[in-house]
């Protein structure tokens, strides 16, 4: 176990990736995806402060097995992937600032839950 301060203004909730760093969100607007060392040191940082980048309220991240970032960004209705070596977005479910239940539309999406490839449902 250990405890660290991260660098955000609202830390939430924080995984350990497959490396034992910590990934955790900052649920702000705008808000952030930070990777820290167990140690506290700032591995890496996601935090456009503007353009569709922009996370609002983000809740929850997860490190996909390719090493991109899942998270929910919750008051821009949408799910997104990052890839943390170009800082982008590369996927996306939902339609940014568009709330729905429609298909293809998200409502405040607060959770992810990864199927791994091969699980029939």
């Amino acid at each position: 176990m250990f405890d660290v301060h991260a660098p955000v203004a609202y830390p939430s909730d924080a995984q350990l990736d497959n490396r034992g760093d910590v990934l955790l969100v900052d649920y702000s607007n705008p808000g952030a995806v930070v990777r820290l060392s167990p140690g506290g040191r700032l591995l890496w940082r996601y935090a456009p402060a503007g353009g569709l980048g922009r996370l609002d309220h983000p809740s929850l991240a997860i490190q996909l097995g390719d090493g991109t970032i899942a998270l929910n960004d919750d008051f821009r209705d949408r799910v997104v992937v990052i890839d943390a070596r170009t800082g982008r977005i590369v996927w996306q479910y939902g339609r940014t600032d568009a709330a729905s239940w429609l298909p293809g539309h998200l409502f405040i999406p607060d959770g992810i839950d990864v199927i791994p490839v091969g699980t029939t449902l």
